[in-house]
């Protein structure tokens, strides 16, 4: 996969969440909670982060040649790492959400967080 159809669909999926926390963030607040009782969507949602993180760091083999390239990489090894982080510590991960979770502005301002590095994902796409 080239890196223009990574960052296409990293833009994607970055900007849908976040506009999804912006413009209901009632229900983004549910959905980590839910994470307590539904102990497989929180494994799931480990796994997957691994295994993109996986994929972004070690089959890409972290070429750094340029600026997007490293950003690349750092999303990869934040995915990595978060994945990690969810399969070992889950007990942790759920309290660490719930602490940035707790009120709608600060749901909705990281929603525009994510919104804007799925902004920033698309217009690198664009510019490869």
């Amino acid at each position: 996969m080239l890196d223009i159809h990574i960052y296409g669909l990293l833009a994607l999926t970055y900007f849908a969440f976040g506009v999804g926390m912006i413009t209901y963030p009632k229900t983004a607040k549910h959905l980590v909670s839910n994470l307590e009782h539904e102990p497989i969507a929180l494994y799931i949602g480990g796994v997957l982060a691994l295994v993109i993180g996986y994929l972004l760091v070690v089959v890409r083999q972290g070429d750094w040649t340029g600026w997007s390239d490293a950003f690349l990489s750092c999303l990869g090894y934040a995915a990595l790492i978060k994945g990690l982080l969810i399969l070992m510590l889950p007990e942790v991960m759920i309290k660490y959400s719930r602490r940035l979770m707790k009120t709608q502005f600060e749901i909705q301002f990281l929603g525009l967080f994510i919104t804007a590095l799925g902004l920033i994902c698309g217009l690198v796409a664009l510019s490869l």
